[in-house]
């Protein structure tokens, strides 16, 4: 994989997962261990891990705290291809496998192109 940094060829996925009950504790540990490996790989711009918040009291103001609902990791890749190849590796195969008993239902996945925004 090469890490050509081109902004035109970078892409973002987007992961949601929803855990099965009482899952949440196990789910988390797999994301960090997720986050660490990718952390090595220089192709991955970033990574996040990250828990929904209550957003249930809206019209008084969220809060942060976070609830039992999702796990959202947010990932940034050089290009299309690196994230494609870094699924294909094995640590990837077998995390997903681990994954698997440990949701409710499949993860919800979006990947897309960033086309404006900045970052500080």
């Amino acid at each position: 994989m090469s890490a050509s940094k081109d902004s035109n060829d970078r892409v973002f996925c987007v992961v949601v997962m929803t855990p099965a009950p009482g899952k949440m504790d196990e789910l988390e540990k797999l994301a960090i261990e997720g986050a660490k490996y990718n952390e090595q790989l220089p192709e991955c711009l970033s990574f996040h891990a990250t828990k929904t918040i209550d957003q249930s009291s809206y019209e008084k103001g969220w809060t942060d705290t976070a609830v039992e609902g999702e796990l959202v990791l947010v990932h940034e890749w050089v290009t299309l291809e690196a994230l494609q190849e870094a699924g294909r590796t094995e640590f990837s195969v077998k995390k997903r496998g681990e994954l698997e008993p440990l949701m409710a239902g499949p993860p919800i996945m979006k990947i897309s192109k960033p086309f404006a925004g900045s970052r500080k």
